[in-house]
């Protein structure tokens, strides 16, 4: 937290006071994609997979829940706007986005409620091991080695 903007604690008060307005504060970052028609787009910005490699997913996290951009590649000059892949509604490619969409959704319907929590506690436990706490005392364990995560709720 930097100190200078107030630090945890001020960070705290100040998503205390929103709550207390009836106003839900929540963290947003993307470091998975980003539009690379975009005259300063560097590929050193976007996230990696573990082997260093760029991470490209074909879902993305919108909001409160998991959006999915069908026949993205519409631009002409080469350069596509949502990277390499891409939803399609074809034969060849409908079990393929079938199946990633289940997955999404299952992920998000399992995880969903936690949006409404505070993030109390996030430590490393083990090499690429983390482990939260939620303010309803949920855990969520997540592996990067293994790509996977576990919850035990309240």
């Amino acid at each position: 937290m930097e100190e200078s903007l107030g630090g945890e604690e001020g960070l705290r008060s100040l998503i205390k006071t929103a709550n207390d307005a009836g106003y839900r504060v929540v963290c947003h970052t993307n470091s998975t994609d980003a539009y690379s028609i975009a005259d300063n787009f560097d590929l050193y910005n976007i996230a990696r997979t573990r082997n260093g490699d760029v991470s490209i997913e074909t879902t993305y996290w919108a909001g409160r829940r998991p959006a999915v951009y069908y026949y993205s590649k519409f631009v002409s000059n080469g350069k596509d706007w949502m990277g390499d892949t891409d939803f399609m509604a074809s034969p060849e490619k409908i079990q393929r986005d079938t199946n990633a969409l289940k997955m999404q959704m299952d992920q998000y319907n399992e995880l969903q409620y936690l949006q409404y929590e505070f993030m109390e506690n996030h430590e490393k436990i083990a090499d690429n091991v983390y482990q939260i706490t939620y303010s309803d005392g949920s855990v969520v364990t997540v592996d990067y080695n293994e790509m996977k995560y576990t919850l035990k709720k309240a």
